[in-house]
């Protein structure tokens, strides 16, 4: 789909056009809100098994998004790739250029604890191909874990289906 950028007027008022204004609004969820203090200025390590306590972090800067794969797959929906597309932009912007990136997915908890631990794996190395592929974000900026059904954003309703969703944290340069 081609959308054409520049201003369009609204009641007078110059506006963006839609993907614009979700551009910023990504940017603005996920650059830092303030000046960093010296703990959020020490570089953040990803390490296997211990990504746990990035996300348990709240100084970081976050946003999430409705997981949009057709059912127990990789294949993104059309209003996957919309997403991903709309992040992607954001990514690429010079304001968050330097930034590097953890993209968590999680499930419902509908299945078996290991059937949804790998499939939220699976789906958010997806998510970083695909940008990585359309959206030509460097991959060494974006790091991937899959908790399933075992760290629930609903707590208490694992079966909720807002579950089903990615985070996406900033962890700063």
């Amino acid at each position: 789909m081609m959308v054409a950028l520049g201003l369009a007027p609204t009641a007078g008022v110059l506006a963006l056009p839609a993907e614009a204004q979700v551009k910023n609004e990504w940017i603005k969820t996920l650059a830092p809100a303030a000046p960093l203090t010296r703990a959020l200025r020490k570089r953040i390590v990803v390490e296997a098994g211990k990504e746990g306590e990035i996300v348990d972090n709240k100084g970081l800067p976050r946003a999430f998004l409705k997981n949009e794969f057709e059912p127990g797959s990789v294949r993104l929906t059309p209003v996957g790739r919309q997403q991903l597309d709309q992040l992607g932009a954001a990514l690429d912007d010079p304001s968050l250029k330097d930034s590097r990136f953890l993209i968590v997915g999680r499930m419902s908890g509908m299945g078996s604890d290991v059937a949804e631990q790998e499939l939220s794996l699976r789906q958010a190395t997806a998510v970083k191909t695909y940008l990585v592929e359309t959206s030509r974000i460097d991959g060494a900026r974006l790091f991937v874990v899959g908790f399933g059904g075992t760290r629930p954003l609903v707590a208490g309703s694992p079966l909720d289906p807002q579950n089903r969703a990615f985070e996406i944290i900033n962890l700063l340069p």
